[in-house]
Order: structure tokens, then C-alpha cells, then sequence
């Protein structure tokens, strides 16, 4: 859905090093395994770093500690993580972490929680409504619980118009809005025909709705005859495309 996260499906790599994370602070437990903080941490900073979120979002992640880090030899060197996918709006997710030498990995298993500033209904609005600024408000929700998709507060839904009603609090998705209608079935409208010294422009009426690029049937008010043609602007048909 966005620009704000990594690429899907394309495996990241992390020297935590590069984020000044070594593996030997708090490495070693007292029988010479591997610390779990240190696994951990280098698999949050990970996650901080490789995933991006939209702006004013809030994030937090929270990995679930191993049961024992016994066979892992506490790392010298630092450690690696990796994700072959990370949820773009939160969830359930898990992160390698490696120790190059003298080589081994563990999974860690966690939660992505991630909240923003979503639009959603301020009352009850009916299907085709053509939204205002008055129809909306904005709630910071979870984004992982909003299968039915969502708008972020830098996305603008006004002119849009809404495809079925929604009730007040309801979460107004891009998917549940469509373009403006430009023209009305029964409201009067402009025909252009032609082109350049050929171009002509007379009255009509709508008998069918359209936004733009819409094909649509309409009347000629001189001949009576109906037509086909294609909505190109508010109020205005061009017929003969």
C-alpha cells in the first residue's frame, strides 16, 4: 500500500554494527551462551530501521524472549538480522538473528504494533455523498485491525463520493469512495462535438450519471436524438469520441 514501508518480498539484511549494536554488550551469559537481551535488542533495532511508517505514526515492537539461548555460543562478532517480510501495518512477525562465527541463528517471534491518524466518519453519511471536510474526522486507530483498508491523515477524501453509506466512527477506506459525479441524470449539460473549426457546442440533457471518463447517454435539446458520449469536465459531454 505504500511508499512509507520495505519493499515486499525482498529480503533485508542489517549489520547491526552499523547501528553501533554489538554483540558482545551483554552477550555472554554467566555459562558462556548467548544473552537473550542482546538478541532482542539487535532484533528491534532491526525492525526500527528496516520498516518505515507513515508520518505520525507510532510504533512499537515487542519480541518474545527465548526459552533458553543454551548451544548458542554468546556471539564476538555482530549479529546479523534479517526478515524475509515484515507486516506493513503490524502483526504477528519474526526475525533472524545470526552470528556469522562461529555460526549459528535463532528466530524470534514477535508483535508489530503500529497506530495513525486515520479518516473516519463524523456522522452518518448515505451512499453518494460527495464528502466535505464536515464529514470527516480523524481517529488514531491500530492499523492491523483495519482489513477493510483505511486513509491516512495526509490522504485527502474530499470531492470523493462514497460508494455504499457509513456509519458515524466507521473507518472510510479509498475503496469505499469513487470519483465525483460530474454529471446528473435529468440536469442540463453542454455537448461538444468536433474539432477545431469544425467544433460545435449545444445543450443537452443527462439521462444516465457520470464522473469523468464516464460514458454516458444523453439528449440533444435541438434534435431530440439520444447519444453516447464521454464525460470530459462538470456539466460537460463530448460526444462523436
Amino acid at each position: 500500500m505504500n511508499a512509507w514501508t520495505h519493499s515486499k518480498g525482498v529480503r533485508a539484511l542489517a549489520l547491526l554494527s552499523c547501528l553501533g549494536i554489538s554483540a558482545s554488550a551483554n552477550a555472554r551469559d554467566g555459562d558462556g551462551s548467548q544473552a537473550p537481551t542482546a538478541l532482542i535488542k539487535a532484533a528491534t533495532a532491526y525492525v526500527e530501521t528496516a520498516l518505515r511508517v507513515p508520518p505520525g505514526a507510532h510504533r512499537t515492537v515487542a519480541f518474545v524472549p527465548p526459552r533458553s539461548t543454551l548451544g548458542l555460543t554468546a556471539c564476538e562478532v555482530p549479529l546479523e538480522a534479517s526478515a524475509p517480510f515484515l507486516p506493513e501495518t503490524g502483526g504477528p512477525l519474526s526475525v533472524r538473528i545470526a552470528c556469522p562465527s562461529p555460526g549459528w541463528s535463532i528466530y524470534l517471534p514477535g508483535e508489530l504494533h503500529i497506530t495513525a491518524e486515520v479518516w473516519v466518519a463524523a456522522r452518518d453519511l448515505p451512499r453518494d455523498t460527495e464528502l466535505r471536510a464536515s464529514d470527516l474526522t480523524l481517529q488514531r486507530l491500530p492499523l492491523h485491525r483495519q482489513a477493510g483498508g483505511f486513509a491516512l491523515r495526509t490522504e485527502s477524501l474530499e470531492g470523493r463520493r462514497l460508494r455504499y453509506p457509513l456509519a458515524r466512527g466507521a473507518v472510510v477506506p479509498p475503496r469505499a469512495t469513487a470519483s465525483p459525479l460530474w454529471v446528473r441524470t435529468g440536469e442540463p449539460i453542454m455537448l461538444a462535438a468536433g474539432k477545431g473549426p469544425l467544433a460545435v457546442r449545444m445543450g443537452g440533457v443527462a439521462l444516465s450519471n457520470g464522473a469523468e471518463n464516464d460514458t454516458v447517454r444523453v439528449r440533444n435539446h435541438g434534435s431530440r436524438q439520444v447519444l453516447q458520449g464521454r464525460v470530459v469536465g462538470p456539466g460537460e459531454v463530448k460526444i462523436g469520441f
